[in-house]
């Protein structure tokens, strides 16, 4: 009879320990959601407000470099293409690059207008999050991800605590 309880005793201090990695496992997890949640609001935010407090905004003639081409729904529920690009562009006899999205067909090697800002580093960049209503959505989007991963800290906690009931009994 005690080899038995002894053997449930064993699967259940197995079982134990399994759930406690596997909730060390989900709080670490949510950890690392946390944090990329935070840095991409920063990296957001001093994007947004680079362009913001940027006294030097332009629109300039850019040369495609390179282009990826990507669907999404719109609010019809319709599929709408949109084109990733690497450009390259020149404001002062300087040349600098970077990436730029537009919503009608491009090709490398062709040009196009694109707006870039002064930044604080005195260099120019092409604008990216230019409207506030655009900075809303992405913080809210990453806010959104920062309590995902916050629920899988919490769970992580509550699953590794012992149970209180088995104690009550």
């Amino acid at each position: 009879m005690s080899t038995k309880s002894e053997r449930r005793r064993a699967r259940e201090k197995e079982k134990r320990k399994k759930t406690i990695r596997e909730s060390i496992i989900a709080a670490a997890l949510g950890i690392i959601i946390i944090i990329l949640g935070i840095i991409g609001i920063r990296i957001i935010s001093k994007k947004y407000n680079g362009y913001k407090n940027s006294d030097d905004k332009r629109v300039v003639e850019a040369s495609i470099e390179s282009v990826e081409v990507h669907s999404r729904k719109n609010e019809y529920d319709r599929t709408e293409y949109y084109y990733d690009t690497k450009v390259s562009f020149e404001v002062d006899g300087k040349t600098y690059s970077g990436g730029y999205e537009f919503a009608n067909e491009v090709s490398k090697g062709d040009t196009r207008k694109v707006e870039v800002y002064l930044t604080e580093d005195g260099d120019y960049k092409t604008a990216e999050v230019t409207s506030e209503f655009g900075y809303k959505i992405y913080m809210a989007l990453l806010i959104f991800v920062i309590c995902i991963g916050a629920f899988f800290v919490i769970a992580g906690i509550f699953v590794a605590l012992p149970d209180n009931d088995k104690k009550r009994k």
